[in-house]
């Protein structure tokens, strides 16, 4: 199958659990809206990849735009799942990562209403069954993905937010020269 994916990162791992629990996103926690699906501008950020092999990518693209080394969970959906929903993609403003060189893999979901969230969490909930498309990285998965970006010289410091580099720091001393 060929075509884009859209990758986000949960805010809390335990939101998963409960959009798979979900049986209408109008049962869902309250909470959650301000936790996964706070929009700005009414958009809501997302990363995309063109394969779900190069999506190791757009999750370290994530990782570094983050403040913290933690647990990080991700779902990922296809286009042709957010084309049926009728979500529209907007590729024109660069990410914000310490991911140098991956700006670009940054899109915006717009457009967005009460109405389309309760699609999007619906749409969430069809794809986190599948551990293919719910891919989750304990700490020290995220540890090893920074280091592999810090390896091939794609760490760029003046991105990366200050608290993620305090603990890019922690755990890479050699990384503050």
């Amino acid at each position: 199958m060929s075509g884009m994916y859209y990758v986000r990162m949960l805010s809390r791992p335990v939101n998963l659990f409960k959009l798979q629990q979900m049986e209408n996103s109008s049962d869902m926690e309250a909470d959650i809206l301000k936790q996964e699906f706070g929009t700005t501008g009414n958009t809501l950020s997302f990363w995309k990849c063109d394969n779900l092999d190069s999506v190791i990518d757009a999750v370290k693209a994530i990782i570094l735009s983050t403040t913290a080394i933690k647990p990080s969970q991700f779902v990922i959906v296809e286009e042709s799942v957010a084309t049926r929903y009728g979500f529209s993609m907007d590729d024109k403003n660069p990410g914000v990562t310490g991911y140098n060189g991956f700006e670009s893999l940054h899109v915006d979901m717009i457009n967005l209403t009460y109405g389309k969230i309760g699609t999007l969490m619906q749409m969430l909930k069809e794809v986190a069954s599948d551990e293919n498309y719910s891919p989750k990285y304990e700490r020290n998965n995220v540890k090893e993905l920074i280091k592999e970006v810090i390896d091939a010289g794609c760490l760029n410091k003046e991105t990366t937010p200050d608290a993620l580099l305090k603990d890019i720091y922690k755990y890479f001393p050699e990384t503050k020269q």
